[in-house]
């Protein structure tokens, strides 16, 4: 968000090559990424969606995450690979976790197609 919002931190991310303000088009992506990640933030927090789709964003957003974090591990920006690296590698954990959590589990398809949990 801040670097949407004009933050010179340019060095320390997409791959470090505009130091200082990121050009509009970085900034329209960085505001774009708030705007996923928000979405992912309340698919995984909340109920919008039935728990085998809320199962399949999270463990897709966690496989995006993975190549994210080879791409931090690749920057030419020693900033993005030393910050980076390490927030991407947390964000994989976090996904594959809630993923994989006990609400999510335990969930079958009846012969109707509705979801119910299984006792």
């Amino acid at each position: 968000m801040a670097l949407a919002a004009g933050a010179p931190w340019g060095e320390a991310s997409f791959g470090g090559s505009n130091p200082g303000v990121l050009p509009a088009s970085l900034r329209t992506n960085s505001a774009i990424a708030v705007v996923v990640y928000v979405l992912l933030a309340a698919v995984a927090g909340t109920r919008w969606t039935g728990a085998m789709l809320r199962r399949r964003l999270l463990y897709g957003a966690a496989a995006l995450m993975v190549i994210g974090t080879v791409v931090n591990v690749a920057s030419p920006s020693f900033l993005e690979r030393i910050v980076g690296t390490p927030v991407t590698i947390a964000l994989v954990i976090a996904l594959w976790r809630a993923a994989r959590h006990a609400s999510l589990s335990n969930v079958s398809r009846n012969e109707g197609g509705i979801a119910h949990r299984v006792v």
